[in-house]
């Protein structure tokens, strides 16, 4: 095949495209709803000062990951699905908002939980490390009033363990 020539592939089964539209819109929905729920909780406690606040960092990766698989699904839609050709300004827009929206889930939890952090401290809240979480991405902060908050958390903790 010289480089004139344009490669005719078959198209994907049904099962592929339904699968992978689904994928596509489940956790690109999946991203945002997570992004929501952390955006909420980190709004009703900054503007409630519990004496125990938990900060979820893996929720802010949701926008920019759950945006740009909505826009991979829109991409897949009009190629896979409608097989229509981008053309080259639609695919220059493409690359633009995958790089916006990586840069947005590398950026944006590290940018809010900063700025959060510095906050919370300028409220006298201090991290109650026995308390937060880690699981791959996904960092569960826990910040209190004091320490005395820490150690009922922990004690509440350890009675709900022995339940189980």
């Amino acid at each position: 095949m010289n480089m004139h020539e344009v490669e005719v592939r078959e198209s994907p089964s049904l099962l592929v495209l339904v699968l992978g539209f689904a994928a596509l819109l489940i956790f690109g929905l999946l991203g945002l709803f997570l992004f929501g729920l952390a955006l909420i909780q980190l709004i009703s406690d900054i503007t409630n000062y519990p004496p125990s606040i938990s900060f979820h960092k893996g929720g802010f990766y949701g926008l920019g990951g759950g945006g740009m698989m909505l826009l991979l699904l829109s991409l897949f839609i009009w190629e896979v699905i409608l097989k229509q050709k981008s053309s080259e300004k639609a695919v220059k827009i493409y690359h633009k908002v995958l790089i916006i929206g990586l840069v947005t889930t590398l950026g944006l939890p590290h940018i809010v939980h900063y700025a959060f952090l510095n906050h919370l401290q300028s409220k006298s809240y201090i991290t109650c490390d026995e308390m937060s979480t880690r699981w791959l991405h996904d960092l569960t902060i826990v910040y209190v009033q004091n320490r005395a908050v820490c150690e009922k958390l922990m004690a509440d903790k350890a009675k709900s363990d022995e339940r189980d």
